[in-house]
């Protein structure tokens, strides 16, 4: 048995960015806030280029996730192509894990994982290896990246502490105490 901790990551990050020239109305989110595909994030106010009534217009939110990063508030004037936040995807989590090298030729891609994070104590989550990256220098090392399917609503957030552990066959047991 091999175990490693990580810090856990998302599994895809999205800038929010406005489309175009407007005010913030009303900002509907705060940092740290989950959010489901299709919600409102926020309302503007813009003035039609053909006459000077404003029209109102939203921004909502691409798919499921955790709200980060939050640069607009209400009244702010923002420029199409700004980014007002940072959407994290975590339908899937991610651990990236550091292991010697010898244990990185131990394992193999699809091998099942058990996961403890620490901000749960107590419960475990089923993962798989996802990708091996063998790097010679400036120390051989291996990384594997975890994943972990984090269900309809997710419990596993990003920068939870990680706990890792598989079996591997090693041929030099001073290894597996590692």
């Amino acid at each position: 048995m091999v175990a490693t901790t990580g810090l856990v990551e998302a599994i895809r990050v999205s800038p929010l960015l406005v489309t175009k020239h407007s005010w913030v109305r009303q900002v509907f989110f705060t940092d740290g806030d989950y959010v489901r595909g299709r919600q409102i994030l926020l309302k503007f106010l813009e003035v039609s280029p053909s006459s000077s009534e404003f029209s109102r217009d939203y921004l909502l939110a691409p798919h499921s996730g955790f709200l980060t990063k939050r640069n607009v508030a209400v009244g702010h004037r923002v420029r199409a192509g700004t980014c007002v936040a940072t959407l994290q995807d975590v339908s899937q989590v991610k651990v990236p894990l550091v292991v010697s090298a010898q244990v990185g030729r131990a394992v193999r891609v699809c091998d099942p994982v058990v996961v403890r994070v620490a901000e749960m104590p107590g419960r475990t989550f089923a993962g798989i290896a996802e990708r091996i990256d063998r790097q010679l220098l400036p120390q051989p090392k291996t990384v594997v990246l975890v994943s972990v399917r984090n269900a309809v609503a997710p419990l596993i957030k990003p920068q939870m502490h990680a706990l890792v552990s598989w079996q591997v066959r090693l041929a030099n047991s001073s290894v597996a105490k590692r």
